[in-house]
């Protein structure tokens, strides 16, 4: 993923543009109107070009300034979906963790995991969830995030290699699942334990509360 796409100089963009040719997954997050670093390099024709590079893109666009990247790829993923389903109400979710101003999502492999977990288990750190509920055919859109704080344990040598081989960080922001490793890993947390597991229920549950029923179907 790449955010701040407008501000991608030339040789970045043709970089992004090689790695993408290989496997064909990538999201960029930008906003045209928000370029105004052409006098550093930035090169404004990257965003503007992508859908002619990338015509078989699927593109979001917000109406709403959500600050939040949880909140705007949970959109992302739900209005993807609806775009299916328009008369069906679909949830979207995606989890993140905060370490200090560090966004931190899955680990990219093992090496990777490690020196997230190096990290993470020193200090305390914030799991973010952002939900969004999208229904197009009557442009319902609701947008929240959930946030908790986790006080993990610190680890030993032996604990971190034992936790990387054992693979249980494959596919969890911040490498680890909470109902996995347990008390074993984490001390206390402030906050929702279900938005750790990875979908905040109270929030949904609040979410879901402020629809009329004849519009949750």
């Amino acid at each position: 993923m790449v955010d701040e796409y407008q501000d991608t100089n030339a040789i970045q963009g043709a970089i992004i543009d090689l790695l993408a040719s290989k496997h064909r997954n990538l999201t960029v997050v930008g906003d045209d109107s928000q370029s105004i670093y052409s006098f550093r390099g930035a090169s404004f024709k990257n965003i503007i070009s992508f859908k002619e590079r990338y015509p078989d893109a699927f593109e979001h666009r917000l109406e709403t300034n959500y600050r939040s990247t949880p909140e705007i790829l949970a959109l992302a993923k739900a209005q993807n979906v609806a775009a299916d389903h328009p008369d069906r109400l679909v949830l979207g979710a995606d989890t993140l963790v905060d370490f200090e101003g560090e966004i931190i999502g899955k680990p990219a492999d093992a090496r990777d995991a490690e020196r997230i977990t190096r990290k993470l288990f020193s200090t305390p750190h914030e799991v973010i969830t952002g939900l969004a509920l999208v229904r197009l055919a009557d442009g319902l859109e609701i947008v929240r995030s959930e946030v908790t704080t986790v006080y993990p344990r610190k680890l030993s040598e032996e604990q971190i290699v034992q936790h990387i081989a054992g693979g249980a960080w494959e596919g969890k922001a911040g490498a680890y699942a909470i109902q996995e490793m347990g008390d074993e890993f984490v001390e206390r947390i402030e906050g929702s334990m279900s938005n750790v597991v990875g979908l905040p229920l109270e929030l949904l549950s609040r979410l879901l509360g402020g629809i009329p029923l004849d519009r949750r179907l």
